[in-house]
């Protein structure tokens, strides 16, 4: 399975993202503290991400990304379902995973892909542009420190650039709060050596993105 699956790890941290409608709530103050396998799930199926962008969700392990608060206390983790200002989602400042051992089919060599989406373009109503990505890079491996805001989590890292760099979420005003998904899968090994291009896709062309693509890229590893 560790050469064809690429979902055999398939671990995502759902949050959302306000745009300064009213009701919105920055993330500030907020506590690091582990988010079980099972409330990942929950949290997906709650949120409608499965099935407006999976067909279904089993995590294995813990992924998280960290952001910058509007406290002005530095980076903190985010826990699925959060809001954030479009402000604080300028740019993450971390990943990282736990539960790592869990994972069967993980070595230290194991090399992860790490995407972020957006499936309300332009609107969750109206997705007529589902998903924006706004995020997309391989060749990441878990590195030898913990975590800067979650003591039971290693660092996820890379030495490669992006094929697709971060965007920052900038939904349209008036439009309701709008989902972001982190996703972190396994990295199949006919990627290791050929970029995500060798799939079909293009760096800029972030529009109507279909995670299915990696899939399909598992389904051609030698």
């Amino acid at each position: 399975m560790r050469n064809t699956a690429i979902f055999a790890l398939a671990v995502v941290l759902p949050f959302v993202f306000g745009h300064g409608d009213e009701g919105n709530v920055a993330a500030e103050g907020l506590a690091a503290s582990s988010v079980s396998v099972q409330d990942f799930g929950t949290a997906f199926t709650a949120g409608g991400i499965v099935p407006d962008v999976l067909a279904a969700f089993n995590p294995t392990v813990a992924f998280y990304a960290s952001y910058n608060t509007g406290d002005g206390q530095g980076a903190a983790l985010i826990a699925p379902g959060t809001e954030l200002s479009t402000a604080e989602a300028v740019a993450p400042q971390e990943f990282s995973v736990e539960g790592i051992a869990n994972a069967t089919n993980v070595t230290d060599s194991t090399r992860f892909i790490i995407v972020m989406v957006g499936p309300d373009a332009p609107s969750r109503a109206n997705p007529t542009n589902r998903s924006i990505r706004h995020y997309l890079a391989g060749n990441f491996t878990v590195g030898t420190n913990v975590s800067s805001v979650l003591s039971t989590a290693s660092t996820l890292v890379n030495s490669s650039a992006p094929f697709t760099s971060y965007g920052p979420p900038a939904p349209p005003a008036g439009t309701g709060v709008h989902r972001y998904i982190y996703l972190l899968y396994v990295q199949p090994e006919a990627l290791n050596g050929a970029g995500f291009d060798s799939v079909g896709l293009v760096a800029d062309d972030r529009q109507k993105f279909d995670v299915g693509v990696l899939f399909a890229a598992s389904r051609h590893a030698p």
